[in-house]
């Protein structure tokens, strides 16, 4: 369900549930100066943040978890055949949220910045 089209209550209950996982924030992070990005790209870039241990297990944990997620909460487009990802309107909901952690994290502003082989699809 849409994060949008619930309660007050309910919508902080889940918006934090989705913030809780760093690979769902970096996702986020990543479009905040992207159109859209490849699932691979994310991967990597998780990988290459030590976030995740490979760039394998980290594109596994982004197609069956975490993606999903955010696609289903209406946050992100996700088209899994083509391997992209793109901001949904239901973003802007976590918006608010997003700021303490922007704040604190160590290497947001990396995450943050316009990824040009975002466009290769591989």
């Amino acid at each position: 369900m849409a994060l949008a089209n619930i309660d007050a209550h309910e919508r902080i209950d889940r918006s934090y549930r989705l913030l809780a996982d760093v690979r769902r924030r970096r996702v986020l992070y990543a479009l905040e100066a992207n159109d859209e990005i490849t699932v691979d790209r994310l991967a990597e870039r998780l990988a290459r943040s030590g976030v995740a241990e490979s760039t394998e297990r980290a594109a596994a944990s982004l197609v069956h978890t975490h993606l999903p997620k955010l696609a289903d909460a209406g946050v992100i487009e996700y088209e899994r055949e083509a391997g992209l990802v793109a901001a949904d309107d239901g973003v802007a909901v976590l918006e608010p949220f997003l700021d303490r952690p922007r704040e604190i994290e160590p290497d947001v502003e990396q995450w943050s910045v316009a990824d040009h082989a975002s466009r290769e699809v591989s």
